[in-house]
């Protein structure tokens, strides 16, 4: 099943994240078909989404960073404004970066500094009924967290569970899952993710 991408208003895009892919893309030489081709999605959603007309699905960001040969992290790391006295292995909480994913999708900050190929921290702050999309995703690692503020639903491998703050977990990111807010109230989440082996964070 193709994955829905939503349509993203003016005043909802990530000014940012489209431009970011579509940049990356001209520096491998490829053409809008073939990144296409190789993260098997539509041209048409790809051009939406370079465009910031269309809000990504985790599923389909997902495909289109692992066809570009990235960690997840190559998408927060052009508004990244380091302080010159901050060491390398410090992010400040005032240079996240973020990533606005649509107003019925969620917002990522990513809390560790750029360059660290092991492990990948981020805050995800999910509006109701927001979350990783409607379908579920996958990719070899291990992801982990804890719920902050509120009230969600982790799906993994068909299984639901429903988390409330404080409550944390941890599963194979290999298994299809989706993270969703079904609640009436915004929550908060801490999500980390370590690649299987070495490379990229993912």
């Amino acid at each position: 099943m193709r994955t829905q991408e939503q349509p993203v208003k003016a005043s909802e895009r990530d000014e940012g994240i489209g431009a970011r892919i579509k940049l990356l893309r001209a520096e491998r030489g490829l053409s809008l078909n073939e990144l296409a081709r190789a993260a098997e999605i539509s041209p048409g959603t790809l051009s939406q989404i370079e465009r910031d007309r269309a809000s990504p699905s985790m599923r389909t960001l997902t495909k289109v960073r692992q066809a570009l040969g990235l960690g997840i992290g190559a998408f927060f790391g052009a508004e990244e404004t380091e302080a010159e006295a901050t060491p390398a292995f410090v992010r400040r909480s005032s240079d996240r970066a973020i990533r606005n994913l649509g107003s019925s999708r969620m917002v990522k900050e990513l809390i560790t500094p750029n360059g660290n190929t092991k492990l990948s921290i981020f805050a995800l702050a999910i509006p109701p009924g927001g979350g990783t999309g409607e379908e579920t995703y996958r990719y070899p690692g291990v992801k982990a967290g804890v719920v902050l503020d509120g009230e969600v639903t982790l799906e993994v491998s068909g299984v639901v569970a429903r988390l409330q703050s404080g409550d944390g977990f941890c599963f194979d990111a290999n298994e299809e899952h989706r993270l969703r807010n079904i609640s009436g109230a915004p929550a908060r989440v801490l999500w980390v993710t370590a690649p299987a082996g070495t490379g990229d964070p993912i």
